[in-house]
């Protein structure tokens, strides 16, 4: 039982001394103990903000990435591009009737031209 008490009496003040220098922003804090010992867990359960990933700028047009995994996607086996300008890309493979050329456009969604 005095164990227990002790137990009790240190997750309290480090619970307190937690609140203390919890960041500002954080949406809950957890206080426990287990088998290995005492844990303070501070969780943020915001999602990321687009401000916080300055790198991250979504892709509005059809890649030649894109357009090979549209063409796989689509049956095409052993698919390479052929040829690309700023208009198009063109995807060169097999399926299963022969050889295949599929076009794309370069748009969102790399819509199939022929």
């Amino acid at each position: 039982m005095l164990k227990f008490i002790k137990a009790s009496a240190v997750c309290a003040v480090l619970g307190i001394s937690a609140l203390a220098g919890a960041p500002a922003q954080a949406d809950a804090l957890y206080v426990g103990t287990g088998h290995s010992g005492l844990r303070v867990v501070v969780r943020d359960n915001h999602g990321p903000r687009w401000h916080d990933n300055r790198h991250y700028r979504p892709v509005r047009f059809c890649t030649t990435d894109r357009a090979l995994d549209k063409a796989q996607r689509m049956g095409v086996r052993r698919a390479r591009v052929a040829y690309q300008n700023r208009s198009v890309i063109g995807v060169k493979g097999h399926d299963r009737r022969g050889r295949i050329t599929l076009t794309f456009g370069r748009s969102a969604g790399c819509p199939l031209i022929r």
